[in-house]
């Protein structure tokens, strides 16, 4: 690692476009933005050189508060969220079969009990014990991912600093070990933005990822509105309805 950071943003990407997507698609939020996360990282990738990228390994957060929090005037500053390992469907250059394998992976990821007893060591024993033990713990993971994502939800409604009301909010996950590589997906005020905080000599120009993320995601958009609707029936099959 160079130890020198990049950090890009995306524009705001209207929340309601989203959950027309996952309507559309049977799927959930979360799963249409693990797939257009993995999408743009098949593009980048090829743009690279690399013709069939495979599958990349991550580190997944998840928000452990309760949503109605969300939506309360004060919101207390602590860290409730864990994670766990998952495996992004880079290798699927299909962005329908994409879809849907990210939502069987991801229905597989929420019903194990990993990312629970992840939160619980990290919480009631590694977070109790010395700095330098939480250190290795996270070296220790290092060679196992290649990025560390954060899709946790922000407020719901606009709120005020000083009395003056927040536009927008953006978001950088710290790197955690030897990972070179950490992107959020922070939502805002019914906005959402993708942004990504890299080392250098991971990926020097990030604002690359940023641009294919929002092209996925557009092109997704597109063939789900012009196209039929597609109920997900189960973790590995749909029906269409035209």
């Amino acid at each position: 690692m160079s130890g020198e950071k990049c950090i890009s943003w995306t524009k705001t990407i209207d929340f309601e476009l989203i959950k027309e997507i996952k309507m559309r698609t049977g799927t959930t939020v979360n799963d249409v933005l693990l797939t257009c996360l993995a999408g743009s990282l098949r593009r980048y990738l090829r743009s690279e050189g690399m013709d069939n990228p495979t599958d990349v390994q991550i580190i997944v957060t998840v928000n452990t508060r309760s949503p109605n929090i969300l939506s309360r005037d004060n919101i207390p500053l602590e860290n409730h969220s864990s994670g766990s390992l998952y495996n992004l469907p880079v290798g699927v250059a299909d962005p329908l079969k994409r879809l849907l394998e990210t939502k069987r992976r991801m229905d597989n990821f929420k019903s194990s009990s990993d990312w629970r007893v992840f939160g619980f060591i990290h919480s009631q024993i590694v977070g109790r014990l010395p700095d330098f033990i939480g250190r290795f713990v996270a070296f220790a993971f290092s060679p196992h991912c290649s990025l560390i994502l954060s899709n946790v939800p922000g407020p719901l409604t606009p709120f005020q600093i000083g009395g003056k009301e927040v536009m927008t909010a953006i978001a950088w996950p710290p790197l955690i070990g030897d990972t070179g590589m950490s992107i959020a997906m922070f939502s805002y005020a019914g906005t959402l933005r993708m942004s990504v905080l890299s080392d250098k000599a991971v990926l020097a120009n990030p604002g690359k990822l940023t641009e294919k993320f929002i092209e996925e995601f557009d092109e997704m958009y597109e063939y789900v509105k012009n196209g039929p609707t597609l109920i997900a029936v189960d973790s590995t099959a749909c029906k269409k309805y035209f």
